[in-house]
């Protein structure tokens, strides 16, 4: 697991938060010992937070975010079935 291309493979998820607490620990603890991968770490977080900021600048009209609601309804109650 904490090889540099398992770690690099996992990078966007550990920047979301999406991995289980276990593999957070793992590649928190790969990332505090392998330089690399720690540049690695701080370009893409840089990347994600100038995108966030950016997005959150742009007004989603009513009408789109209503259909991308009905979308998303639509696809969660399919993937029940």
């Amino acid at each position: 697991m904490t090889s540099v291309g398992h770690v690099l493979d996992r990078l966007d998820d550990y920047i979301d938060g999406e991995l289980s607490p276990a593999v957070m620990r793992l590649v928190g603890a790969h990332l505090s010992s392998c330089d690399s991968c720690a540049a690695e770490y701080h370009d893409a977080r840089r990347t994600v937070e100038t995108v966030r900021r950016r997005l959150r600048r742009v007004g989603v009209p009513p009408e789109l975010r209503a259909r991308l609601h009905a979308v998303f309804r639509e696809l969660s109650s399919s993937d029940l079935h």
